[in-house]
């Protein structure tokens, strides 16, 4: 199995349980420490790593996140889904959380404006760091088609 599935299904299987629970539970000192020393060791095995592997080097790759990290990136999605609707903004007010989204109010694109965009679907396999090659080609290849044109926009939806 290739690493790239290792990692996946050590996610899937380990990662995907503390990040529910660890949103909203307020943890003490040594229980973030038990847990960030369980999710290195888990990502270690998986890699194939002995367990004494330093861990610093191993968190300057960006191979995981802490548990700190995991949490706040669960709650901010958390939040941001629930104030989309009314009912999920009533909520969260009713429960003293008074959450602003992200990147300012989202708004509607217009259906004059809508009707006129031509999104292409994402392609895949196209993660910039395990598949940079073919990241690269597909941006120079649309780059040589509508660089050109005036009205072209683009954005790296890998970022």
């Amino acid at each position: 199995m290739k690493e790239d599935s290792v990692m996946r299904l050590t996610h899937l299987f380990a990662i995907s349980h503390v990040t529910y629970v660890a949103v909203f539970h307020n943890w003490t000192v040594t229980e973030r420490e038990k847990l960030n020393t369980l999710i290195r060791k888990t990502y270690k095995i998986a890699l194939g790593l002995l367990v004494s592997t330093s861990s610093t080097r191993l968190l300057q790759l960006g191979v995981y996140n802490m548990l700190e990290e995991i949490a706040d990136a669960q709650r901010v999605s958390q939040l941001e889904r629930m104030s989309l609707t009314a009912t999920g903004r009533q909520i969260l007010q009713k429960l003293g959380l008074n959450y602003h989204v992200q990147h300012g109010q989202k708004e509607a694109i217009p259906h004059d404006i809508g009707d006129t965009l031509i999104v292409a679907p994402l392609p895949p396999n196209m993660h910039p760091e395990r598949n940079g090659g073919r990241h690269q080609a597909r941006a120079k290849a649309l780059l040589s088609c509508f660089g050109g044109e005036k009205t072209a926009r683009f954005v790296d939806v890998a970022e």
